[in-house]
């Protein structure tokens, strides 16, 4: 979470209109799922990937880092669609048997598991353009102008603000445990961990009310107001938007 807020604020693209990047990252994404082209998909993944190293200016270590977490949970979901059991298995491409179980690989459950692991993928890449180059005060102001309530984006704004700040109560928390040998063994391990969870419940708590009170003596009316930039569209940007979406679009009704 630090390090992807770090970088939404300190990428290239910062400064780019919230819309521009909203409106490419959703219609790459839509594509990506539109299509059943193993290639077309590769190429969205390939495409998106290179906008946010080399435009975005995201350093490849941190997307590789990030990339990795749902890359594990894509990865055991496609497991399970790749490997299948039957007891006599027709045809396969793999086939090892366990406990007198057979564990096989057919070519269409290849196919079909290789199919999902791309269009998961290239998701996850379209979303990551959108996470790692917008800054949390622009989403905000993408929420409204979609006309959400302004209840639901004030919840988003303070459920946002307070994972940071959980975070960091458990990260002091945990660092004063250790320093007194607080996980030396397995019974302090869990008696530690059930203090940690306890103690940062309440400061939190307390945290929370002692925000809202601060608030109210600053003339908070009940309502969270975040300070709009002033952003402008860019044409090249629209129209390098609308060129790329347009060229995948002729793609995928080209080869599906």
């Amino acid at each position: 979470m630090y390090l992807i807020n770090r970088l939404s604020y300190s990428g290239s693209f910062k400064n780019v209109h919230p819309m521009e990047k909203f409106f490419f990252a959703m219609g790459a994404l839509t594509l990506s799922l539109v299509t059943d082209n193993p290639v077309l998909m590769a190429c969205m993944l390939f495409m998106m990937s290179f906008i946010i190293i080399s435009a975005a200016g995201i350093k490849t270590a941190d997307y590789i880092k990030l990339i990795f977490i749902p890359f594990v949970f894509i990865l055991s979901g496609v497991l399970t669609i790749i490997i299948e059991i039957n007891s006599q298995p027709a045809g396969y491409l793999w086939q090892r048997e366990f406990a007198g179980v057979n564990f096989y690989v057919s070519e269409q459950s290849a196919l079909s598991g290789g199919i999902l692991f791309l269009r998961s993928f290239t998701s996850v890449s379209c979303l990551y353009f959108f996470i790692l180059t917008t800054p949390i005060t622009d989403v905000e102001y993408i929420l409204k102008k979609m006309r959400l309530p302004a209840l639901f984006r004030e919840m988003f704004m303070m459920v946002y603000r307070f994972i940071f700040v959980t975070a960091e109560m458990a990260g002091m928390i945990l660092i004063s445990q250790r320093s007194r040998s607080g996980y030396s063994s397995f019974k302090n391990r869990l008696n530690s961990a059930g203090l940690l969870i306890s103690s940062v419940f309440v400061k939190s708590y307390f945290f929370s009310s002692a925000s809202y009170n601060a608030m109210l003596s600053r003339g908070c009316d009940g309502g969270i107001d975040v300070i709009e930039s002033g952003y402008r569209y860019s044409v090249v940007n629209i129209f390098l938007i609308i060129l790329f979406n347009l060229c995948f679009v002729i793609l995928i009704l080209r080869f599906g």
